[in-house]
């Protein structure tokens, strides 16, 4: 039933799987403050659900848009505590951003504007959340993986990158806030992943699940595809490391993972020959990430029922 639903193409059933998401939304960070740091940041993860819905409607990597909707869209929820951080938020939706341009190349003819765009909405991201200008990995091979090196595209990279930050300082200067330069050298201080992760290892697995799969079918797909979907892991890689180095106890920046993950989720979900498995492959996983989502509330459950019970021999 799941997937005859999700594979609809219509707008009203896009209408009606957005007013369900933004109920989910409200009520996963309910209460919600009105102020409009709060509000802002809001905004920013609906803008980039929006993105992230365009993104799958003219990405040739997903056959249904519903499909990747269904997995972004949850991946968000479970981490809507990235809210409380407007920064953050609005970094997240750039991100995105640069991620959806780079997917909307083509190969064959290329564009050299995008890697001045890309590389300009990455110093605003880093303006924003520092480690993130390390995605400058991404950007630089996507650029030699789909386009031609040339004098030109350095020249637009450089000028993308430091035009922006040109900006940043002087607006630093005028509103009187050049101390927080030395803040900003600080968010650069290694600051290892140290979270527990365990309840997203079932989701993890289910990640390699469909690379592995990806792998064994790669002869059999489309050249574009392929590319397309190589630009997605490298991205997923990006994002990884950063979080592995600067991740600290901030769950919520898995968050940045969301549109890397519906796609290869959604990817290894079309190739299914079976309506049956397409089905449980999309309940299981919304039941690992309910698991992760009310990992606490399990947790005391679990100290409440046998948290007492000890076994003697």
């Amino acid at each position: 039933m799941l997937v005859k639903i999700l594979s609809q193409k219509s707008i009203l059933f896009q209408f009606f799987f957005g007013i369900l998401f933004f109920a989910l939304l409200f009520a996963s960070i309910y209460p919600v403050n009105q102020d409009w740091y709060s509000v802002l940041a809001i905004l920013s993860l609906i803008l980039s659900a929006v993105v992230a819905l365009v993104f799958y409607n003219n990405s040739n990597l997903i056959n249904s848009s519903g499909y990747g909707l269904w997995f972004f869209l949850i991946w968000i929820i479970c981490f809507s505590g990235i809210t409380t951080d407007v920064k953050l938020s609005v970094s997240f939706l750039i991100c995105n951003l640069i991620f959806w341009r780079w997917q909307s190349v083509n190969p064959q003819f290329g564009s050299k504007a995008v890697i001045f765009e890309s590389s300009f909405l990455l110093i605003i991201s880093a303006l924003l959340y520092p480690p993130s200008v390390f995605l400058i990995v991404f950007i630089i091979f996507s650029y030699l993986y789909t386009q031609s090196f040339g004098f030109r595209g350095v020249i637009l990279l450089f000028v993308g990158l430091i035009l922006p930050l040109i900006i940043g300082i002087q607006l630093a200067y005028i509103t009187d806030r050049l101390n927080g330069i030395e803040e900003y050298a600080h968010a650069f201080y290694l600051n290892f992943l140290n979270v527990p992760v365990w309840s997203l290892i079932p989701v993890g697995v289910l990640i390699v699940i469909s690379l592995v799969d990806h792998i064994m079918n790669y002869a059999a797909q489309n050249t574009g595809k392929r590319q397309r979907y190589f630009l997605t892991f490298i991205y997923f890689v990006n994002w990884l490391v950063l979080l592995i180095l600067f991740g600290g106890e901030n769950i919520n920046l898995f968050i940045f993972m969301g549109l890397p993950v519906s796609v290869f989720l959604s990817r290894f979900l079309q190739y299914m020959k079976s309506d049956l498995k397409m089905e449980i492959w999309l309940w299981i996983y919304a039941a690992f990430m309910a698991v992760f989502y009310f990992r606490n509330e399990i947790g005391q459950i679990y100290n409440q029922l046998l948290g007492n019970v000890s076994f003697q021999l």
